[in-house]
């Protein structure tokens, strides 16, 4: 009974007979019924997000991770670099403190390889984030969850529809981009 009380002095985690406690690993990413029914394209959105969760989740739990760090991970795979913290936390669609949290972790695990380098003009700093090896069977697990959540999105595609699809895609990307830019 002590070594319970000691483990959890931190006043972190509830106590089981506590309302909406849970048991460590049984964390589920939920969505909520009417959002997933309803109309518009902030539900559109939600649905899509809540969707790509759950085949993130599945890699969270097989890889030991929270989905967070998985999430920071896949964005940290994209070609794309961020050039500081507030850049990558607006990217990656999270809070700058809870970016920072999730660097660490994946750093301390031995993920990434994270620095912050001074241009020598300016003396602006710039940040470099290094996939290390030991990220490969994760980015494997997040290349198949990608996979999975394409082909649920896309399930009862002729591949006529695809190849529509993907055209319309691509000219909704560039309306985006020059709206954007």
């Amino acid at each position: 009974y002590r070594f319970l009380v000691d483990a959890a002095g931190d006043g972190a985690v509830p106590p089981a007979i506590l309302p909406g406690s849970k048991k460590l690993g049984d964390e589920r990413s939920s969505a909520a019924p009417e959002a997933v029914a309803g109309e518009g394209f902030l539900m559109d959105g939600y649905r899509e997000r809540k969707l790509l969760e759950r085949y993130l989740e599945i890699v969270a739990l097989r890889q030991g991770m929270t989905l967070n760090e998985v999430r920071l991970l896949m964005y940290l795979s994209q070609p794309y670099q961020a050039e500081n913290r507030k850049e990558l936390a607006d990217f990656a669609d999270m809070s700058r403190r809870s970016l920072s949290v999730n660097l660490q972790k994946l750093a301390s695990k031995g993920l990434i390889k994270l620095d912050e380098v001074r241009e020598t003009t300016g003396g602006k700093k710039r940040l470099r984030i290094t996939l290390l090896s030991a990220a490969e069977p994760v980015l494997q697990d997040l290349a198949s969850a990608q996979n999975d959540y394409d082909h649920a999105r896309l399930a009862d595609f002729s591949e006529e529809e695809l190849i529509q699809y993907a055209c319309l895609m691509e000219k909704i990307k560039g309306n985006i981009r020059r709206v954007l830019q």
